[in-house]
C-alpha cells in the first residue's frame, strides 16, 4: 500500500506565502509612486506637454487595484487561524 505522504509545514507555507504578498504590495506600491511622480518630474526638468500627466491616472488604478488585492490578501490570516484549529492530516482516496 501507499504511505501517505508527508503533510507540509504549515507555518512555512504561510510564511512564503507571506513574504509573497508583501513583495506584491511593494512592488505595487513602488510602480505607483513612479508612475504619481512623472508628472512633476517632467514638470521639473521643463517637460510641459500632456502626455506625463496620464502617470497620474494610471498610478491611481494601480492603487485602486492594489486595494482589491489587499482585501483578498487578508484572508491569509483567516487560513491560518483554520490551519491552527484544524491540522492538516492525509485522507485516502475514496473509491
Amino acid at each position: 500500500m501507499d504511505s501517505p505522504p508527508e503533510a507540509p509545514d504549515v507555518a512555512q507555507v504561510l510564511r512564503h506565502n507571506r513574504t509573497l504578498l508583501y513583495q506584491h504590495i511593494a512592488a505595487r506600491l513602488a510602480l505607483a509612486a513612479g508612475l504619481l511622480a512623472v508628472p512633476f518630474v517632467a514638470h521639473g526638468i521643463g517637460y510641459d506637454a500632456a502626455l506625463p500627466a496620464f502617470g497620474i491616472p494610471a498610478g491611481m488604478f494601480v492603487l485602486i487595484f492594489l486595494a482589491l488585492r489587499l482585501g483578498r490578501g487578508s484572508r491569509l490570516s483567516v487560513c491560518e487561524k483554520v490551519l491552527r484549529t484544524y491540522p492538516l492530516e492525509y485522507r485516502t482516496r475514496v473509491s
